[in-house]
This record gives C-alpha cells, sequence and structure tokens, in this order.
C-alpha cells in the first residue's frame, strides 16, 4: 500500500491483491474439505466485493439484520441467510415479502421458541416457504483451526477473512501481510505528546485492543505506521522502534484518544517528536475491527499493488442496524 496520492483522507484503502488473496484462501479452505461457502456480507456490505465472492465459488451470502437482507436481495443476490433472531413479525414479512417480488432463497436462523412462532406466523401469512435454520452454540473457533471439525459441517459463514485486522493478526490467526483494509490519515497537527491524524472516532470506530500484560499495542485505537513502510511489515511491532524485513529501522506509533474527527497518536517516548511523522505526511492505520470501520464509512477506494486507483466500491448496507 504505497503512497496513494489519488485518495483524499481519511479513506479507507482496500490493497486488491490481498483482497482477492484472502478470498480465495477461504474458498480453497472451504472446497478441499466439501464445505460449503455462505461468507458474511455485513463485513463489506457491498455489491462488488459479494459478487467476487460468488465468483470465487460461494454458495450464497449471509446477513446480519432484516433490511440488510431485503438490500442485497434487491441488488440481485438471489441466495441469502439471514443470520440474525427475528422475533418482530413486521420485519420478517417485509423480508419474506421481498424475496418473494425478487425470486430469491430467503433462509433465515432461529434460536427460540418466539423466533419459531414468528416465523411459522409469517411465512403462514404470505403462503412462503420458508428455510428455517436452528442456531446451536458450538462455541467461537477461529477458521484456521476448523478444518478438524469439517467432518460434520456443511457450511462455513465467516466474514472478516476478506479484510482482517489486528485481531487475528494478535491471537495468531493470520499476518499483517494478509490485511487488506486500512485506514490512510494525515497528520493535520502536531505538539509535544502527540501527532494528531484527520481520522477520529468518526472513521475508526472506537473499539480498543486492550490486554492484561499492558505490552505495546495495548489499549489503544489502533497502529500508525508511515505510509511507505506498511507494504513492508510482516508481523506486528512489539515495540516503538524495529526493524523492517529489508534491515531498515523504523518506527510505530499508537493511537492513545480520539475525538470525533481527530486521532491523538503518541510519540516514540525514547525518541521524541522529531521521530514521528510531521504535518502534511501520510500514515497507514492497522485498525483494530475492520467491521465497523467499513460501517462508518460511504465507500471504499481499492488500490492496486503498485498504489493506482482501482475503483471506488459504494457500500449499500452501511447503517443497516433494523
Amino acid at each position: 500500500m504505497s503512497a496513494s496520492a489519488w485518495v483524499d483522507t481519511p479513506a479507507i484503502v482496500v490493497d486488491e491483491d490481498r483482497l482477492l488473496r484472502n478470498i480465495a484462501r477461504m474458498q480453497e479452505h472451504a472446497s478441499k474439505n466439501h464445505v460449503n461457502l455462505r461468507p458474511h456480507a455485513k463485513t463489506h456490505k457491498s455489491i462488488d466485493i459479494a459478487k467476487m465472492i460468488l465468483d470465487a465459488g460461494a454458495v450464497g451470502l449471509t446477513v446480519s439484520k432484516p433490511l440488510e437482507a431485503r438490500k442485497f436481495i434487491e441488488a440481485g443476490f438471489r441466495d441469502v441467510t439471514l443470520a440474525y433472531p427475528v422475533v418482530v413479525e413486521d420485519k420478517l414479512d417485509l423480508t419474506i415479502r421481498c424475496a418473494q417480488q425478487h425470486d430469491a432463497t430467503l433462509n433465515l436462523t432461529v434460536e427460540s421458541f418466539v423466533g419459531v412462532q414468528v416465523a411459522a406466523s409469517s411465512a403462514a401469512k404470505n403462503n412462503h416457504v420458508l428455510n428455517v435454520l436452528i442456531h446451536v452454540d458450538v462455541g467461537h473457533v477461529a477458521w484456521h483451526r476448523s478444518i478438524q471439525f469439517t467432518s460434520a459441517m456443511v457450511k462455513l459463514r465467516p466474514g472478516n477473512y476478506i479484510f482482517q485486522d489486528r485481531t487475528p493478526v494478535r491471537t495468531g490467526v493470520s499476518s499483517v501481510q494478509n490485511v487488506s483494509l486500512t485506514v490512510v490519515a494525515t497528520v493535520v497537527s502536531s505538539n509535544a505528546h502527540y501527532f494528531i491524524i484527520d481520522a477520529g472516532s468518526k472513521v475508526l470506530s472506537t473499539d480498543m485492543y486492550c490486554s492484561e500484560h499492558g505490552s505495546f499495542g495495548s489499549d489503544c485505537y489502533g497502529l500508525v505506521f508511515r505510509e511507505q513502510d506498511f507494504d513492508q511489515v510482516t508481523t506486528e511491532p512489539t515495540a516503538f522502534e524495529w526493524a523492517l524485513p529489508s534491515g531498515v529501522r523504523t518506527v510505530c506509533f499508537q493511537i492513545k484518544k480520539l475525538s470525533e474527527e481527530h486521532g491523538w497518536v503518541a510519540h516514540a517516548p525514547t525518541l521524541g517528536p522529531s521521530a514521528s511523522p510531521q504535518v502534511g505526511d501520510r500514515v497507514t492505520v492497522l485498525v483494530n475491527h475492520s467491521c465497523p470501520v467499513v460501517n462508518l464509512a460511504n465507500r471504499l477506494s481499492v488500490k492496486t499493488k503498485d498504489g493506482a486507483l482501482s475503483k471506488h466500491i459504494e457500500l449499500i448496507s452501511r447503517g443497516c442496524c433494523q
């Protein structure tokens, strides 16, 4: 993700090569184990990426709210699973009618007797055959470890595998070089303790990565790199000052405070302000959690390996919380 003068900041930037590689890797994992892939759309919220996922071999989409289901059905997707306990009949009525209007298959998950009653009543009222799945909590399992369970599984419904973020990196599930989504920001101010970027809680969300050990990178809202350095990062730094694979020493910074419009990034304590990016410089933010970051945006800016603009991706279901 080299310097990208074509994008205004703050911007949500997706590395096209990494995105496609992540999509292909998960599809290969599913196909090899004879499991259907039905990924969550709540992560990317876009027609373009949903099509990439289906073109790679996924059998359908999973969504998280009734309104999101309707958005994707109206956009032309014909096999949608609503992984949400709908207990309000009016909501399900609207979604069933949308599926009927567009000749789409709607699959519903239930986890309570009330949910079963609502599904039965709405399906009967609308003269619709509704596929109903019973939700069973089998515990959270990182996807790369799930291969031992695939003989008893019929489908996978991952979501964040396409973008990734600090969470899978820190838990050992993935590498920084698989992270396809970052935030590009500009340094707009500086003082004795912080340099300040133009990405605040309205861009980064307030998700904080916390650790009981208080290690480097804990209790912060993301890690900041000089934009030209990020492509070379292979593992998350464990200290402010560290060496890139090329041997060049560089500095990583922590976002310690957020206002709505700004992020307050701490200077490296042993190096001081002179070692930090300066006002006007662009930086790359490795975010804590990509899903809420996408939900706060109107579009994603996709870039090629050489840093050129590939396209902008509009988001059709951001804010679909009903």
